[in-house]
């Protein structure tokens, strides 16, 4: 596996069908692992202005493949970083 296949992108830079996917995962992911007192409501957020998600993706037969995201929120000259998360089973596969 090249690292060259690892894309570090705000989700609004892919094209709105893998948006939704992706989206859709991460909601699927944050349910696994978070309890739901912690869940975050992906939806409701990232309408807000101020608030941003980055993704961690991998390039799987053609298809972009989850393996981190981060959500960050803007606040005038702040950033807060509200929930990072990876998926230890997509980086196994990269030599560090």
């Amino acid at each position: 596996m090249d690292v060259s296949e690892i894309t570090i992108a705000d989700i609004i830079t892919f094209n709105p069908s893998t948006q939704q996917r992706l989206l859709s995962e991460v909601v699927r992911a944050e349910k696994k692992t978070f309890p739901s007192s912690e869940a975050f409501d992906f939806e409701a957020e990232l309408k807000k202005r101020n608030t941003h998600l980055v993704l961690v993706t991998k390039t799987v037969g053609g298809s972009e493949k989850l393996c981190a995201y981060l959500v960050y929120l803007r606040m005038k000259r702040v950033t807060l970083i509200h929930k990072a998360t990876g998926y230890r089973q997509e980086f196994d596969q990269f030599p560090m």
